[in-house]
């Protein structure tokens, strides 16, 4: 059995006097002893090495393609806490800051937050709160100098408040660097493994779920720091982090459902899209005219699930940031009941953004609300960039093919010959403002729309109509 155990000091004894009055005080004394003490289990060695009991877990695995650094996280339900082991793969540069008393996310290291309210956060009563983060909530902030930080869930609803609080949470943690630090391309990376007990949720055995989600720093040197973690999540909303159950490992829906029967090529000649229909989104110039198309987008109902491909020209390549928000991408909806509400956001509609970096946010919306909220389901994708010469007045340097399968297990859906959806699309080219055509498919009214940096372009008109022929 092992024990970290931190010692109580017997108070000083403290005496004060003054002209008028002489007095002793004796403050009460204690023995030395614990102030509090983590009890692992007994088959669990906390040392930031991987013990067998991680060996067969499923993994969240994080890519981070500028340094081409890959994250795993894995979670392993004990008798006495959570078990959390990460590794940072492909860091050779491991940095911990020269200054003394600095905050961990300034060093290399990983962020783990945790909760044991998986179902409360999908409810609509906590989703129409400002702040989302319940106080069963922990996060805990680790470096490679095995530095600790806990913050705990507010719950304070004024707006612009940061969700979290500092707040000391007993956790035991150990790093393994797998190399030197500080010394440039002197390592392989590290691992963090953390155990956090059931006691610090008021809990007295394992839940039967928790939520996850993980992040980590990679500080290169003292100026620069970046914080990184699967696209889609969100350290305040909580309705993306992964959800691990403790007897069948990672949940959520149309999981084991990805592989479509149908490959995903991205390509512009892929048979399966050919003499379909196709949303165009054409660019103009500030007189409406030179019109070229920009965007093609096309989506058929099959046997499986849905299909989706864009095909996309682009001036300017915005890349690797963590918010998917901040690359250039794509965004469409599905509308799976298809019924006349007066709010756009209501339950069967699902939102998918997908950008450069091949990464992925899958929305859910619900009745009564007024957004969409992001919640891990099953999809598949694949996207393929290219550089190109343009001859046109707006000289593009890249075309882009983006290709997703949704299952219909991840939106509650099943197939029938007549099965319809509906739906609509945007792309986004952050850093850049153009001119954009749009068509109105009921009436073929032409209208100039024009987007500006950071806002998305739509689509022609109202949702498309989607069947097992593509749109309509």
């Amino acid at each position: 059995m092992k024990k970290s155990v931190f010692l109580l000091l017997p108070l000083l004894l403290i005496s004060s006097c003054s002209l008028k009055n002489n007095y002793d005080y004796i403050n009460e004394e204690f023995d030395s002893g614990e102030l509090f003490t983590l009890t692992e289990d007994e088959d669990m060695v906390v040392d930031g090495i991987e013990d067998n009991n991680y060996k067969n877990l499923e993994v969240i695995e994080i890519y981070e393609p500028e340094y081409d650094i890959t994250f795993t996280t894995k979670t392993y339900f004990g008798i006495n806490g959570f078990y959390i082991f990460s590794k940072v793969l492909n860091d050779t540069t491991v940095f911990y800051n020269k200054y003394e008393n600095v905050d961990p996310y300034r060093n290399d290291g990983v962020e783990i937050h945790l909760s044991i309210d998986t179902d409360i956060y999908l409810t609509k009563d906590n989703l129409m709160k400002n702040n989302k983060i319940t106080e069963n909530t922990i996060q805990i902030r680790t470096d490679v100098s095995n530095k600790v930080q806990t913050w705990v869930g507010n719950n304070q609803q004024t707006n612009n408040l940061y969700e979290w609080t500092q707040y000391f949470k007993p956790v035991l943690s150990a790093v393994n660097v797998d190399g030197r630090i500080n010394k440039k391309d002197g390592a392989r990376g590290y691992s963090v493994e953390l155990f956090v007990p059931y006691s610090t949720f008021n809990l007295s055995s394992a839940p039967e779920q928790v939520s996850i989600m993980p992040a980590f720093n990679n500080a290169n040197d003292d100026s620069y720091r970046k914080w990184f973690t699967m696209k889609g999540m969100s350290h305040n909303q909580p309705t993306s982090w992964m959800t691990i159950t403790k007897d069948n490992g990672i949940t959520y829906p149309g999981k084991g459902f990805e592989t479509p029967s149908l490959e995903l090529l991205a390509s512009e000649d892929d048979p399966k899209y050919k003499g379909q229909y196709a949303g165009i989104l054409r660019e103009v110039d500030d007189q409406n005219k030179n019109k070229v198309d920009r965007v093609s987008f096309k989506m058929f109902v099959g046997m499986d699930g849905i299909y989706t491909q864009f095909i996309i020209k682009d001036k300017e390549k915005s890349s690797y940031s963590d918010s998917i928000y901040s690359n250039d991408g794509v965004e469409f909806y599905i509308d799976t009941i298809r019924e006349v509400q007066p709010s756009v956001y209501r339950t069967g509609i699902y939102r998918f953004l997908i950008d450069v970096d091949n990464g992925v946010q899958t929305d859910f919306s619900m009745d009564g609300l007024n957004n969409t909220y992001p919640v891990k389901i099953a999809t598949s994708t694949k996207i393929n960039i290219e550089e190109i010469e343009d001859n046109s007045i707006y000289l593009y340097k890249y075309k882009y093919v983006f290709e997703m399968f949704i299952p219909f297990e991840s939106i509650n859906l099943t197939y029938s010959s007549s099965l319809m959806v509906n739906s609509s699309f945007a792309y986004k080219s952050p850093n850049e403002a153009s001119y954009m055509e749009r068509i109105d498919p009921a009436n073929l009214k032409r209208e100039e729309l024009f987007c500006v940096d950071g806002r998305w372009c739509w689509d022609p008109g109202a949702y498309w109509w989607v069947s097992k022929k593509g749109l309509i």
